[in-house]
């Protein structure tokens, strides 16, 4: 098993490598906050309400220990997150040899012979490396040291349920359950959820509820400090502000800022400049020195907007996941979508089932770890409600699955289920590999003027010098070019299309008479903006003077 992990830990360098000239505009704010850490304090880590500050405390480690040049800095954070993933299909084996172990001593040697062993090898980490080649988890971020993490979980989990398990092991739990929350926000009440589920039933049965209840204590304790610098910034108790914002946005459909069409009942603690309304435009005046001021900590320019449960809008939001209700928001996902990719999965099942499995004797080879489905069941559930993107889901399906098939074997037999999981892992490498080959071919071709370091240079040779305030067309993509430059993006001229769901037509902005367009273009000059970027198209076309600046964005300077 540890030289599964090592081959894929090798073959994922081509995803890294891929991956190394893109940032998100998370990814911007997790970079930003791991260098005001650097620079000022590492209370920067502790007082933004969006971003969890496990992930931006390890980069700020490694950019201090590197030194890295701006230019130079993403290959930096792609190592690192190179570096993660490696780490993280280690963690996977420490449960996977978990869960065997656990098997040979609840049913005796199940895998004797070596083929059925070979074939759960196969299957188990030919899930785990391709179900890490999606580009979503590479653009800077948690979701691959997360997925480490829940793996960890899971395998000291099933170690509880071994006859040798001991305390330290339940501190062990409540501590990785803290570093979870540590590294993303949702991970503090999927975590209560766990041990809720072991206060009813406890992973280990001569530990009982008191080893579940000092897995609990100790996971308060370390995720205490957090708690308390986030609740002190903001003046109330609060885990995170990220989950009221991501359930105003996305279930109660509150507005965002570029609409200006709040609800009256909100009131805003930290109100933008409204430097126009007609056309409407907003200035973000950040507490913090930073590239992209609404998207560093959004959460603090919504404070005051409360997420209201609303049966119909979250029924309504878990169909969207099923695919009964077309998805139209940015970036989600749902069980069709999704599905597209598990064929040979669905039909390595449907093989199981020919072969006489069944949830009744399914349940009764897995009872004691039950909880593998129903944990990440729970996990999917809560995003299916709110919002839920593939890098969200992946440990919680990949625990599933995995759990799933190994029960499967047991159920059905070594001789029987070799075949169908090695023809499942083999399935699964030809129904993605060839689409991320594709994928690297195109990114690795790309014309040169089309990537940050020339773009930057273009902005530069076009007077975009460090420090100057740029104003964007809804929300700015493009954030880390002008990062490069050393500018910051401060205006917004609303775009409802960005909006969820999105309320205006693009082009009618777009429109406006010649007069408007230079009374708007003088507007943001008057307020500092040196330039105004544009998705896709220049922003009117009543107006001149747009540049085109790599694939997709134009810019049109104002002085």
């Amino acid at each position: 098993m540890l030289l599964a992990a090592c081959l894929c830990a090798v073959l994922t360098l081509p995803v890294a490598w891929n991956a190394s000239a893109f940032c998100s505009s998370d990814g911007i704010s997790y970079l930003e906050m791991a260098l005001n850490a650097i620079r000022y304090s590492p209370r920067y880590l502790l007082t933004n309400g969006s971003w969890s500050p496990g992930y931006p405390a390890l980069l700020a480690v490694v950019l201090k220990l590197a030194h890295p040049s701006q230019v130079s800095e993403l290959v930096v954070v792609h190592s690192l997150d190179w570096v993660i993933c490696a780490a993280t299909y280690f963690c996977f084996t420490y449960f996977f040899i978990n869960l065997l172990r656990w098997i040979h001593l609840a049913h005796g040697p199940v895998l004797g012979r070596g083929s059925g062993f070979l074939g759960i090898l196969a299957f188990a980490y030919t899930l785990l490396f391709i179900s890490n080649l999606d580009v979503t988890l590479w653009l800077v971020g948690p979701n691959i040291m997360v997925e480490g993490i829940a793996y960890l979980v899971a395998g000291v989990c099933i170690r509880l349920s071994l006859p040798d398990a001991r305390f330290i092991h339940q501190a062990a739990l409540g501590a990785l359950l803290a570093l979870a929350y540590v590294t993303k926000a949702v991970m503090f009440p999927l975590s209560f959820v766990l041990l809720a589920i072991f206060l009813v039933r406890p992973a280990s049965r001569h530990l009982g509820r008191k080893g579940t209840a000092v897995a609990a204590v100790v996971f308060l304790l370390v995720s205490s400090p957090l708690v308390a610098g986030l609740s002190y910034s903001r003046g109330r108790m609060t885990f995170s502000d990220i989950g009221n914002l991501n359930f105003a946005w996305y279930v109660n459909e509150v507005p965002r800022y570029w609409d200006l069409q709040l609800p009256d009942s909100v009131t805003l603690l930290h109100t933008p400049k409204i430097i126009s309304t007609n056309p409407a435009i907003v200035k973000f005046d950040s507490p913090v020195d930073v590239t992209y001021s609404y998207w560093y900590d959004p959460s603090y320019w919504y404070d005051g907007v409360k997420g209201h449960v609303d049966v119909r809008q979250v029924l309504r939001q878990f169909l969207r996941f099923v695919g009964v209700v077309p998805t139209i928001r940015p970036n989600s996902t749902n069980l069709l979508q999704l599905s597209r990719g598990w064929i040979s999965i669905y039909a390595g099942l449907v093989a199981f089932v020919i072969l006489g499995l069944r949830f009744g004797n399914l349940y009764q080879a897995i009872r004691p770890q039950f909880w593998l489905f129903l944990w990440p069941a729970v996990a999917v559930f809560t995003f299916a409600c709110v919002h839920a993107e593939y890098r969200y889901l992946l440990p919680f399906v990949v625990l599933a699955w995995t759990t799933l098939f190994t029960a499967a074997l047991v159920v059905t037999g070594e001789d029987r289920s070799t075949a169908i999981n090695l023809t499942v892992a083999v399935c699964l490498l030809l129904t993605y590999c060839p689409a991320f080959a594709r994928q690297l071919v195109q990114n690795q071709t790309r014309p040169a003027a089309w990537k940050s370091p020339a773009i930057a240079a273009k902005l530069q040779a076009l007077g975009i010098r460090p420090g100057d305030e740029l104003a964007s067309l809804g929300f700015a993509d493009f954030a880390y070019d002008a990062r490069l430059v050393g500018a910051r993006f401060t205006i917004q001229i609303p775009n409802g299309n960005h909006s969820v769901p999105p309320r205006d037509d693009p082009a009618a902005f777009a429109k406006l008479p010649e007069a408007e367009v230079r009374r708007t273009l003088a507007i943001l000059k008057a307020n500092g903006a040196k330039a105004l970027f544009s998705p896709w198209r220049p922003a009117f076309d009543n107006d001149s003077g747009w540049v085109l600046i790599g694939e997709r964005d134009y810019v049109r300077m104002l002085q």
